[in-house]
């Protein structure tokens, strides 16, 4: 299990050159190797995340706090767990943790999502 977690760094640390190098943000790498790091360490562990709305049960979707202090959790934490896990996982977690309605529709409806993020700053994907 080790040599896999060094080999990912290794790699992670190759995309964060490649990314360096390609002219993105230097924020923007450190960003993107910190979530990696995280999910790496999240899968390690085997420990499943608590969803956002057990974690933060007073911050529905759509509250602001999603977009300033949340939004690194979401990121670095919750959204690389999320994506580690294949479709029948991801199942089972919403079954298992019973995903609010406005959870369900504003986050894991893909019609939904898509409409929402034409609403983001593009100055934030940078």
């Amino acid at each position: 299990m080790d040599i896999i977690i060094i080999i990912t760094l290794a790699l992670a640390s190759l995309a964060a050159f490649y990314l360096w190098r390609s002219g993105v943000k230097r924020a923007n790498a450190d960003a993107a190797v910190a979530a990696e790091l995280a999910a790496i360490e999240v899968r390690a562990s085997g420990k499943e995340i608590e969803p956002p709305w057990i974690k933060y049960p007073d911050h529905l979707p759509d509250d602001p706090y999603w977009k300033e202090q949340g939004k690194r959790w979401m990121r670095m934490v919750w959204e690389p767990y999320w994506e580690s896990l294949d479709t029948q996982s991801q199942d089972h977690y919403l079954r298992r943790w019973g995903v609010p309605a406005e959870w369900q529709l504003q986050y894991f409806d893909p019609e939904m999502r898509e409409w929402l993020a034409s609403f983001d700053d593009p100055a934030e994907a940078n």
